[in-house]
């Protein structure tokens, strides 16, 4: 309705400070690998995120069929192109210990967070 006759927030920029990010170490992921956890999906999940570097929404919606020849293959929303993220061994054991075994499991999601 034109009631402000201008944008109060024309000359206002705001500094983005570059922020340090903390990894983990091998032997803090080993520490945590050895330590008990209640729920095996959870702790699972959180080591294959630290092993392939996808977030928990990519995690949520993995399915088998994504995963082929050592690699997760996946679709980019941005450019729609199919992409691939080698897999390392420690992700790939981590896939080994709960791999499902059924005629037709491309579509089960990898991991179960139901019980969560």
């Amino acid at each position: 309705e034109k009631i402000i006759p201008f944008n109060p927030a024309k000359n206002i920029h705001i500094k983005k400070e570059e922020t340090e990010r903390v990894f983990l170490t091998f032997d803090e992921l080993k520490k945590l690998n050895e330590t008990e956890c209640a729920n095996d999906t959870l702790k699972k999940s959180f080591l294959f995120s630290c092993f392939t570097g996808l977030r928990l929404s990519d995690i949520r919606e993995l399915t088998w069929g994504q995963i082929r020849e050592g690699k997760i293959y996946f679709r980019q929303k941005k450019t729609k192109g199919v992409e691939y993220l080698p897999l390392s061994n420690q992700a790939l054991k981590i896939l080994d210990e709960i791999q499902k075994i059924g005629e037709d499991i491309n579509d089960q999601k990898v991991f179960d967070f139901s019980m969560l």
